[in-house]
């Protein structure tokens, strides 16, 4: 016997029709993993997919949840495991991937589709139980994802006091290639006790935990003081529990409870800041200091207009505007040039730029500098523009002066004619 977990959220009991559907979608995707694709694996060895249970102690008749995780991974396009559990001791009630949360760091996907979505309750009849999940994104979009986060959780019920180990007899990771992703894979294990948590006996844990950290997800630069740290360890036999932090590696906060995410101020001073964190495991080892690296730069760049220079007339509808850039904290970035208010046009690293169609008449133009950082700065010039022959001061002159000295022409050429006539 076997319960299908539809896509509503509800359990079903299923049957022997759907059994075969399930085992038909799965071996086509295996299929299009390898025919279609190929065999070829990517070249990558730090993938890591692991369980990672809530808590690694529970009392019977609790709730139990355990996540499905990975990390280090990079261009992941859909995903496939089995993570079996005993049945005697453990009850599956419920299994959501994590592709509709709003915490972007938690999960891979904004959209995907679900291949395989079941949980089957010891169908072998030896005590075995596992959850099967298989996901990829919407046929036609081939972006994969990278770095960490959560793949599912699964809810299960503790039934009897014992211990149980969860594991990964079957996974498979798939690059945007098509190809699979080689990945290590850690396994967890849980006590069940009829006591209270606190009085269950420890595990048995010689391994210090590991992890890392990232800085603002992994900038290299940033404008505030104030960040968000990105954290992730984990232990694979009695499980992370509490960390600490330090500017220096030598003075450190008090040991907390671990979370994914800490609130940091940065030191005050701008250059390049390091934060690092230590993780200890439910056995009391500690990890070594990881440290995250990032540029802190709050002060804008310097920018100055060379040409046009203020209030100067040009007898041209085209023209270009000259200027020089500089930032001595994380570099310059870019630079933007606009006319009269208009649209903002991003130059890239040029310290030019033509402006034509010009009309007669005032201008300005500002360029807009900005660093790595995210720091800016807006300078701008007035300038004046005479270049229809219709129009203009010289134009203007001109006329006027032909309009006193054509009548003075005309008589003289007529006294001259008379004069001969006579």
């Amino acid at each position: 016997m076997f319960y299908y977990y539809n896509l509503t959220g509800k359990i079903e009991e299923g049957d022997a029709m759907k059994t075969v559907n399930s085992l038909t979608l799965v071996i086509f995707s295996l299929l299009l993993c390898t025919l279609m694709f190929g065999v070829q694996v990517n070249a990558s060895t730090e993938a890591v997919l692991r369980v990672e249970p809530k808590k690694n102690t529970v009392n019977v008749g609790s709730s139990l949840e355990v996540d499905v995780a990975i990390s280090n991974v990079f261009d992941l396009y859909g995903y496939e495991f089995q993570l079996y559990y005993n049945t005697t001791m453990l009850t599956v009630t419920d299994m959501t991937p994590h592709a509709d949360t709003t915490n972007e760091a938690d999960f891979f996907y904004d959209e995907y589709e679900i291949w395989c979505h079941e949980m089957h309750d010891d169908p072998w009849g030896n005590g075995t139980g596992y959850v099967w999940l298989a996901v990829t994104p919407p046929i036609g979009t081939r972006v994969g994802r990278s770095d960490f986060g959560r793949l599912a959780t699964i809810v299960f019920k503790a039934e009897v006091e014992g211990q149980t180990a969860l594991t990964f007899p079957h996974h498979l990771l798939c690059d945007t290639t098509g190809y699979s992703i080689i990945h290590a894979v850690v396994p967890a294990n849980v006590v069940v006790g009829a006591t209270t948590e606190t009085n269950l006996p420890p595990l048995e844990d010689e391994t210090p935990p590991s992890g890392g950290i990232k800085i603002a997800e992994g900038a290299s630069y940033t404008n505030q003081p104030s960040v968000k740290l990105r954290l992730f360890a984990h232990d694979e036999e009695s499980g992370i529990d509490q960390m600490r932090f330090s500017n220096d590696a030598d003075a450190w906060t008090e040991w907390e409870k671990y979370a994914d995410i800490k609130d940091w101020t940065l030191t005050q001073g701008e250059g390049k800041k390091t934060v690092y964190v230590q993780y200890k495991d439910k056995a009391g080892l500690e990890s070594l200091a990881y440290s995250g690296t990032i540029l802190l730069d709050t002060t804008p760049p310097t920018i100055a207009i060379d040409w046009p220079s203020p209030g100067s007339e040009i007898k041209s509808s085209i023209t270009q505007v000259q200027w020089i850039g500089t930032d001595a904290g994380s570099g310059v970035d870019h630079f933007e040039v606009r006319v009269d208010g208009g649209s903002w046009r991003n130059v890239g690293n040029n310290a030019a730029h033509v402006l034509s169609e010009l009309s007669d008449g005032s201008h300005t133009v500002e360029v807009k500098i900005t660093d790595k950082a995210g720091n800016s700065r807006t300078t701008s010039v007035n300038f004046t523009v005479s270049a229809s022959v219709n129009r203009g001061p010289l134009y203007t002159d001109a006329i006027v002066g032909a309009t006193v000295i054509a009548p003075i022409v005309g008589l003289a050429v007529y006294f001259i004619k008379s004069r001969k006539k006579t």
